[in-house]
């Protein structure tokens, strides 16, 4: 399971080329070792974010690309040089993942459900950076773990070099409904719409009809039983707005800290042993 990569479109604007060199040029590396070592499954963690913008039509597997970003990119890039590699004795399987969100050992603010429920845990009031219009679907880590581990046993002659979608139909929810789900769990808290909507023209509904044709499995976690865990959690541990908008749980800022400080380099490298 290939899971590395500078793992957002935030990360990813650090700089295209680096990003290009980790995320696709280390990817195609790594497979190519692993076909060489005899590893006859590659499951590659791809995202749904190369769709792009859809203008409210339903993506599927074999819809128009339009990467918006560095990491998008890197995504479309390696899926292309991935399939080129795969052999009767070297399977890669593609999944594009939805966005993720959920609570899980090492949290993760920067993603949109996570990221609203801690606006309104810890300011009162949820903060979009957006109209509120922009499709996202969604996938809770826990069921995106159940989905890893279908393609892990499923038969190889029904997944050779293919590509899924990863994520359920009706999961698919614009920015404004994530937030007022969020409002029910935190009453009191407001929503509020950025007065000048950040550069992200990221919008895309995406159809997972292959993905459930073929796994059957249904999501264990809905968008209000998602958001329910994650409230419960935040409030369990005492989130506080330092720890939400600093380096803590946020990867970007503890990569710029490490780097202003001298302690990475400008190739993400440690400078100390």
């Amino acid at each position: 399971i290939h899971l590395a990569a500078l793992s957002n479109d935030p990360v990813g604007q650090l700089s295209e080329d680096l990003t290009l060199d980790i995320n696709f040029g280390a990817t195609i590396k790594l497979a190519e070792m692993a076909k060489a070592a005899g590893v006859c499954r590659f499951l590659y963690a791809s995202s749904c974010s190369l769709y792009g913008k859809s203008e409210g039509d339903w993506m599927d597997e074999n819809s128009p690309q339009a990467p918006l970003t560095a990491y998008a990119r890197s995504k479309v890039k390696s899926e292309q040089e991935l399939r080129k590699l795969a052999s009767d004795e070297f399977s890669p399987i593609i999944l594009r993942c939805a966005t993720v969100f959920g609570i899980a050992p090492k949290l993760r603010v920067d993603l949109v459900v996570n990221n609203l429920a801690a606006w309104g845990i810890t300011t009162g009031k949820i903060q979009i950076m957006s109209d509120g219009t922009p499709w996202r679907p969604l996938i809770h880590v826990e069921d995106l773990v159940s989905a890893y581990e279908f393609f892990l046993q499923a038969p190889l002659e029904e997944v050779h070099n293919e590509v899924f979608n990863i994520g359920f139909n009706v999961c698919n929810y614009q920015v404004r409904e994530i937030a007022e789900t969020v409002g029910k769990y935190l009453p009191g808290t407001e929503v509020v719409f950025a007065s000048v909507p950040d550069r992200d023209s990221r919008s895309y509904r995406v159809s997972f009809n292959k993905f459930h044709e073929i796994s059957k499995l249904e999501p264990e976690f809905d968008l209000e039983k998602g958001i329910g865990q994650i409230v419960e959690a935040y409030k369990r541990h005492g989130l506080t707005h330092e720890d939400f908008v600093g380096r803590k749980y946020v990867r970007l800022s503890q990569m710029q800290h490490l780097i202003s400080n001298g302690l990475l380099d400008a190739q993400l490298r440690w400078t100390q042993g």
